[in-house]
């Protein structure tokens, strides 16, 4: 009978991660495309409300449309694309309307929602920061803007590049990296996984410096004009890649990393490539 963790693993596995979340997206990449068009579209959508050329919430506006149009829609996709990473793994049928049946609906748009306020919840903390230390720099007085735009880009799939490297950063910080699988899969109340996700990282104090740090220089590069080209091309897979990776490493700590036959002949299948 298998034990259910968290448990402490190694370091070098980490690398093994990302490969085999790799291997679930090329087993069905079709499906995982899906997903990740999620987030572009939805932001376009959102964007296209009214809402947002009103000037009444002054420079929180920004703040607010970025978590809103951006935010909500990178932690759609990153949840959608972990929940399939796990059908996919088990060889389970994927159909559209399992992920729309009202349980599967409620578990995913309120995980999605809670993900999206850990992310403005950095973001409003990034503000007064930068408001504390330098003023001018989130003043948008002149310059014809919404208010402080934290990794927000010349074009959406730029943004959402930033976005999701603030949301990497964000889930590290809180110690909410396995807040995810355990509340899709395991269906725990949000605060019992976040404790449980807590723990997980107290053991593996690696896994925030090794996945914050690509964080901050996904935001870095999202912002940086050199990168514009390379953020736009990589920022559509990377909700899938990202969502994969959350259930790899989830498996991993807390079932033991135990695959059946199928999913390690995939594995090693990619890794000779």
């Amino acid at each position: 009978m298998r034990s259910f963790g968290p448990r402490q693993v190694d370091p070098r596995w980490g690398w093994n991660w990302f490969t085999e979340a790799l291997a679930l997206i090329s087993a069905r990449p079709l499906v995982f495309l899906q997903s990740a068009l999620l987030a572009p579209l939805l932001s376009v959508a959102l964007l296209l409300l009214p809402v947002w050329d009103s000037a009444i919430m002054g420079p929180w506006l920004g703040l607010t449309a970025t978590a809103v149009c951006y935010g909500l829609p990178c932690s759609l996709a990153v949840v959608v694309s972990c929940a399939l990473a796990r059908a996919v793994d088990l060889e389970r049928p994927i159909r559209l309307r399992i992920l729309l049946q009202p349980a599967s609906r409620r578990l995913i748009l309120r995980l999605s929602l809670f993900i999206s306020v850990l992310l403005f919840q950095g973001l409003v903390l990034l503000y007064l920061v930068l408001e504390y230390w330098h003023p001018t720099a989130v003043d948008p007085v002149g310059r014809g803007e919404l208010g402080p735009r934290f990794g927000v880009a010349d074009t959406i799939l730029a943004t959402q590049f930033g976005m999701l490297g603030g949301m990497l950063l964000a889930l590290q910080v809180v110690f909410a990296l396995f807040l995810g699988p355990l509340y899709l899969f395991r269906e725990m109340p949000l605060y019992a996984a976040w404790r449980l996700s807590s723990v997980a990282l107290q053991r593996n104090p690696w896994l925030p410096f090794a996945l914050g740090f690509p964080g901050v220089l996904v935001m870095l590069a999202a912002g940086h004009s050199a990168f514009a080209v390379p953020a736009q091309v990589l920022a559509l897979p990377f909700p899938a890649v990202l969502g994969c990776y959350l259930y790899v490493a989830w498996r991993a700590v807390f079932d033991g990393g135990q695959q059946d036959e199928r999913s390690t002949e995939r594995h090693r299948a990619l890794r000779g490539m």
